[in-house]
C-alpha cells in the first residue's frame, strides 16, 4: 500500500501562519471599528431625538399654561435654564394690528409667542389669543 505523500511544493500545515493571524485580526478590527461608529451615531441620533421631544413638550406645556394665565403685554416672562430641568422658555404677548372692514382696529387681539431653547436646540410657537 501506498501512504498518502503531499504533492512536490505542497507543505501541510497543522495551524494558521503568523501573517494569517495578523490579517485575521485585521479584519476583525476594521469590522469592530465600523461597527463601534454606526453604534455611536445611532446614539447621537437617539440623543437628539430625545432633546428635541424635550423642547417640544415643554412648548406645549407652556402654550397651555400661556393661554390660561399669559404674560403681560409688553413683559416677556422668561425661565431660566437652570430652573427649569435645563429648557430655557421665553414667553411674550404683543398687540396684534388688525382692521375690519371699515378700517378700523380690532381691540384686544394678541400675538402669544414661546420659545423654547436646550444646549442651542430652539424650538417656538405662536398663536392669537383674545384679552378684552
Amino acid at each position: 500500500m501506498k501512504k498518502n505523500t503531499p504533492a512536490i511544493g505542497i507543505r501541510q500545515s497543522g495551524g494558521f501562519t503568523l501573517f494569517e493571524a495578523l490579517v485575521a485580526l485585521a479584519v476583525f478590527m476594521l469590522a469592530f471599528g465600523g461597527l463601534s461608529l454606526a453604534l455611536e451615531a445611532a446614539l447621537g441620533g437617539g440623543i437628539e431625538a430625545r432633546e428635541a421631544a424635550r423642547t417640544r413638550r415643554e412648548l406645549e406645556s407652556r402654550l397651555a399654561f400661556c393661554l390660561a394665565n399669559p404674560p403681560e403685554p409688553g413683559f416677556p416672562r422668561k425661565i431660566e435654564a437652570r430652573e427649569n430641568r435645563g429648557i430655557k422658555v421665553i414667553e411674550q404677548l404683543e398687540p396684534w394690528e388688525v382692521k375690519n372692514k371699515g378700517g378700523e382696529p380690532l381691540a384686544g387681539l394678541y400675538v402669544l409667542k414661546i420659545e423654547t431653547a436646550i444646549d442651542g436646540r430652539r424650538d417656538s410657537a405662536e398663536t392669537v389669543i383674545y384679552r378684552p
